[in-house]
């Protein structure tokens, strides 16, 4: 038998891969841009074309009866132009708020996370006499 001092022993640590992936995360927001009364850029798009399209007319029919009213002025008592001008003033005056803190529907949140892949490659152990013996 071989005396220790003559034993070639060697070790090799194993090889470890370990490869991880980014967790998939994904938001769906639509319920609370609805709740919010945001739009898509193409629908926002389709309703500020339909309000200017009714602004635009409601402009037109205002100076129309307006034009009747003083063309008709021996008809209406009292002073028409001043009666004329606080009706546009009460019409621009007339707005809406409306203040959300909240939405009433949450967003829908998705969160996947991807467990880590951990590979060990195992070295053989070598013990033996050293060549040639």
């Amino acid at each position: 038998m071989a005396s220790p001092a003559q034993t070639d022993v060697r070790y090799q640590p194993p090889d470890l891969k370990i490869k991880t992936r980014q967790a998939d995360m994904n938001v769906d927001m639509t319920h609370v841009y609805e709740d919010w009364g945001a739009l898509r850029p193409s629908s926002f798009r389709k309703e500020i074309e339909n309000r200017a399209e009714k602004a635009y007319v409601q402009g037109v029919t205002d100076e129309v009866r307006n034009g009747r009213r003083i063309r008709d002025i021996h008809k209406e008592s009292g002073n028409v132009y001043g009666q004329i001008a606080f009706q546009t003033y009460m019409r621009g005056a007339n707005r809406e708020v409306v203040l959300d803190a909240l939405p009433k529907q949450p967003a829908k949140i998705d969160i996947r996370i991807h467990p880590p892949e951990i590979n060990f490659e195992m070295k053989t152990v070598v013990i033996g006499l050293p060549k040639g013996n």
